[in-house]
């Protein structure tokens, strides 16, 4: 399990808890809404009637006792594609990391669009480093 102090806030946190797959049917089933969890799993029902019980029991240790703020749909598209983004300038072992004309023709975006969002991800992790 992810430690506590390591999971992001909103939409991205809570796909580092469950998974894009889970979070996404969160999303989807209670859009632009607040929802509260709980401290006890049992209690968050609205979740039990979309996800397995695992998968309530890590929301809820994470979460418990606090409210987390669910995007629209296509600000959950955004967020997937952003996360994806920079997942694509980062790299990995089996993938080299892609150049700024690479990741503007595969998303089709502006280079000042692209920017502004890795921009915005190393800012973000240069204040959560501190």
């Amino acid at each position: 399990m992810i430690p506590k102090n390591e999971i992001g806030s909103g939409l991205s946190g809570l796909a580092q808890v469950v998974g894009d797959e889970y979070a996404r049917a969160i999303c989807e089933q209670f859009p632009s809404e607040n929802i509260y969890i709980y401290k006890l799993w049992n209690k968050n029902r609205r979740l039990l009637a979309i996800l397995p019980e695992s998968e309530v029991v890590k929301i809820t240790q994470i979460y418990g006792g606090q409210s987390i703020s669910l995007p629209k749909g296509a600000k959950w598209q955004q967020e997937q594609r952003n996360r994806e983004m920079i997942l694509d300038r980062q790299g990995s072992l089996e993938n080299p990391p892609l150049s700024i004309p690479a990741i503007i023709t595969k998303y089709r975006m502006s280079r000042t669009a692209v920017y502004t969002i890795l921009r915005l991800e190393k800012a973000r992790q240069k204040s959560q480093n501190n």
